[in-house]
């Protein structure tokens, strides 16, 4: 779990407790872990697909009537049934809702519920109606299901696999440095034999500084020069690697991730194979990707140094 928070940056953030034998057990351990705030949201974790407008609208709800839960209004016909599956009646499903989480509520006032309610309940709105306060729906989102059975997983990869078709960008980076006497060449973080590198204020790694600048650039957080200025001391001679952990850190506290990266150089001459296939690994220290691929190609008729295009 620790690793997981400090994965995606919510190391300083966010305090883990252990849950209770109950679900309500669990709620009232965080509320007691919790610190002094107007606010408490209470969400299932088996809810993936939370989204921030609709946790903006419970918030907005629950702060003019101090509680409010999600919901969508229910879509299949409703039958209550005896013991033995028998119909007793068609509820009119006009005024029904299917509850979710988030549930918002005036930190004081579900703790005080917690505190008086001792019956088994399936949510934290039912503790606040059982004391007497009025609970507000507002308008949840049927992509934002809970995660039960085998069959909502199937259903769960549909959401996903529709939230990554619009939510995917990609980005462009291209850098130029010429080759120079008295440099290591340095591409994708592997010192590579040569008998010129490529000139820079940093390690000169244009491989490197292209991937950041197309990282940066598809997630609209600016560019290379913003981030880490050729005139600014900090950076000189510093090791490329370096500056793409830092551009990572920045785009996962973002709520991005790199799913991909093609990278093409293109040289004075051929690159040398590095030892052991060293080239195969570029920048894989730094950067980890759903699918990698890597081009080498020369041309020995210009003379133009090293290009490097994302």
């Amino acid at each position: 779990m620790n690793t997981l928070l400090s994965d995606n940056g919510f190391t300083n953030s966010v305090i883990v407790c252990e849950g209770g034998e109950r679900r309500q057990d669990s709620v009232r351990q965080g509320l007691e872990r919790l610190g002094d705030c107007d606010l408490v949201v209470v969400h299932d974790g088996a809810r993936p697909f939370i989204t921030s407008e609709l946790l903006d609208r419970g918030i907005s709800m629950a702060s003019l009537t101090g509680a409010a839960t999600a919901a969508v209004p229910v879509k299949d016909t409703i039958k209550e049934s005896d013991e033995e599956g028998v119909v007793v009646r068609t509820i009119p499903r006009d005024r029904l809702w299917s509850v979710q989480t988030p549930q918002i509520f005036r930190t004081s006032l579900l703790r005080k519920a917690h505190s008086l309610v001792q019956d088994i309940v399936t949510d934290d709105a039912s503790m606040v109606e059982a004391i007497g306060h009025p609970v507000k729906l507002f308008f949840g989102s049927y992509s934002n299901i809970k995660i039960t059975t085998p069959e909502d997983l199937a259903i769960a990869d549909a959401i996903m696999n529709r939230r990554a078709n619009t939510s995917l960008r990609s980005g462009i980076g291209f850098d130029v440095h010429p080759l120079v006497q008295g440099r290591a060449l340095v591409l994708g973080g592997i010192t590579i034999p040569f008998e010129k590198g490529l000139a820079g204020h940093s390690d000169g790694d244009g491989l490197i500084h292209a991937v950041i600048d197309a990282i940066l650039g598809a997630a609209a957080l600016g560019d290379i020069g913003t981030h880490f200025p050729p005139g600014d001391d900090r950076y000189k001679g510093v090791a490329s690697g370096k500056l793409l952990h830092i551009t990572l850190e920045l785009l996962r506290s973002n709520r991005w991730r790199v799913t991909f990266v093609d990278a093409t150089i293109l040289a004075e001459r051929p690159i040398p194979e590095a030892p052991h296939g060293q080239h195969t690994r570029v920048a894989r220290r730094h950067i980890t990707t759903d699918r990698r691929l890597r081009k080498r190609q020369g041309d020995n008729n210009r003379r133009f140094g090293i290009y490097r295009a994302r």
